[in-house]
């Protein structure tokens, strides 16, 4: 369950597609939609970097699930959030999983298809926006 006052935190976004156009474009515009929430907290960017940096990582490199996780434990954030973009034919599935730091369960999982490449963003958008709004409901 998330409340208003929990922080979490945001995964860099999967890209099991193989196309690299999906390597680093998704990222921030999930970023600022779920930033423009009244129902979520986003542990900032700066402070993800400083967090990498006191790990002795990379401050640039992605941020996995596992990486993800072991920052949310440091911190004492509530979750994190993992988004994953696939391609089946010229369709895209989206997902997006809120995963509990502590226990590392899946506490919350949406997904929304993109009929075509020209639709990623849209269909991201889309599912950010409804799942900041359904995961303070959890």
């Amino acid at each position: 369950m998330l409340a208003e006052t929990d922080v979490i935190l945001l995964a860099s976004v999967v890209n099991k597609t193989g196309d690299p156009i999906f390597d680093n474009s998704l990222d921030k515009a999930l970023e600022v939609k779920l930033t423009e929430s009244p129902f979520l907290s986003l542990f900032p960017e700066p402070g993800v970097r400083e967090m990498m940096r006191m790990m002795r990582h990379d401050p640039n490199e992605r941020v996995t699930r596992e990486l993800g996780i072991e920052i949310c434990n440091r911190q004492g954030l509530k979750a994190v959030v993992v988004p994953e973009i696939a391609a089946f034919g010229s369709r895209y599935l989206i997902t997006l999983e809120a995963i509990e730091a502590r226990s590392q369960k899946s506490i919350a999982r949406r997904q929304e298809e993109a009929e075509n490449k020209d639709q990623v963003i849209a269909a991201l958008v889309k599912r950010a926006r409804s799942c900041a709004g359904d995961w303070a409901k959890v």
